[in-house]
């Protein structure tokens, strides 16, 4: 993405979080804390873009943030907040949950999915309903975002169907939901899903062969 950037203006941070504890958020928290202002003080920044990938659980769809007794506040409120700052200088914000589908499928965790989304401001969040995703079928998905969004400055909303349609294989795998922000109090959600007549009609998922075998 460099050359697409030659004065500078993009910036790319891996981070691996371990959040079980408060100890262990608090030291999340100082290094985010430390990251966000390095970038605040070189620029003004106009996106940010989080991909996070993580483990849900398979009953209840909560990212995993520790111990059921130690659970005071949901994953993303955790993970997010020492962000806002910079969330609020940007005009656009994008959140790829690169998790299994129990996130999606389970509607509480769907329900407090939706209220990160309008706490903590994300323009557009991106995520499936597979019930064992694998990220990297979403690949191609990701290339056409950072060439259609990133690069040619579409709305993710008007890009969307173009970045569906090139990314042929996540079709079969999975659903794919598009959350838009529409203001303080409101979202839009919209599923797509890939329809085939053999291989996956109405949308419904089917096995590559009988369960019983």
């Amino acid at each position: 993405l460099r050359p697409y950037f030659p004065r500078g203006g993009i910036a790319f941070q891996e981070i691996q979080f371990d959040i079980g504890t408060d100890s262990k958020i608090d030291k999340y928290e100082s290094m985010v804390g430390k990251f966000v202002s390095c970038l605040t003080a070189e620029r003004r920044w106009t996106r940010i873009v989080f991909g996070i990938s993580n483990h849900t659980d398979n009953n209840n769809g909560d990212p995993f943030i520790g111990y059921p007794a130690r659970k005071k506040t949901y994953f993303l409120d955790v993970i997010l907040t020492p962000w806002q700052s910079l969330i609020g200088l940007t005009a656009e914000s994008y959140l790829w949950m690169l998790s299994c589908g129990s996130l999606i499928n389970n509607a509480e965790s769907f329900s407090y999915l939706q209220l990160s989304v309008l706490r903590h401001h994300i323009s557009a969040t991106v995520c499936f309903n597979a019930v064992r995703f694998q990220p990297a079928t979403a690949a191609h998905l990701l290339l056409a975002f950072t060439e259609l969004v990133l690069v040619e400055r579409l709305p993710i909303r008007t890009a969307f169907p173009d970045m569906l349609g090139q990314s042929c294989k996540l079709g079969r795998h999975s659903g794919v939901y598009l959350i838009l922000r529409k203001d303080a109090t409101s979202l839009e959600i919209t599923k797509f899903l890939w329809t085939h007549s053999s291989l996956r009609p109405w949308g419904q998922y089917l096995p590559v062969q009988c369960p019983q075998c």
